[in-house]
């Protein structure tokens, strides 16, 4: 083999490298995309709800439940329509489904206007 073709040889073998780092970023890149695509996250949402027995409720609704940390019946119906309301992203709409589901089960929201601890 001649230097040239060694040469040759050894700057294939660096672009085959960058390729395949290339390759590895846009994998890497494109799992990301996969497993925070809304599609994704709505279902691991609704898995966790349903988990805890609290499914299904809309994207929104889930959204609200899990950021309070609110997983179960019980704890949804200790809360006050006060404080879920002041709840981001819970409004009127989001606020009536959790009145709706809460009532399909023979429970409702507490009155108390203190926020349970």
């Amino acid at each position: 083999m001649t230097p040239k073709q060694s040469m040759r040889i050894s700057e294939l073998d660096k672009k085959v490298s960058d390729l395949r780092s290339d390759l590895n970023d846009l994998e890497f890149r494109l799992k990301d995309q996969i497993e925070f695509s809304p599609t994704v996250l709505d279902h691991r949402r609704q898995n966790i709800l349903k988990e805890e027995g609290l499914a299904p409720f809309s994207p929104r609704a889930s959204n609200v439940l899990l950021s309070a940390g609110i997983l179960t019946w019980s704890n949804l119906a200790r809360q006050s329509r006060r404080r879920m309301i002041r709840l981001r992203s819970c409004g009127q709409t989001t606020l009536s489904e959790f009145t709706e589901r809460l009532a399909e089960r023979g429970l409702c929201f507490a009155t108390h206007e203190e926020d349970p601890l």
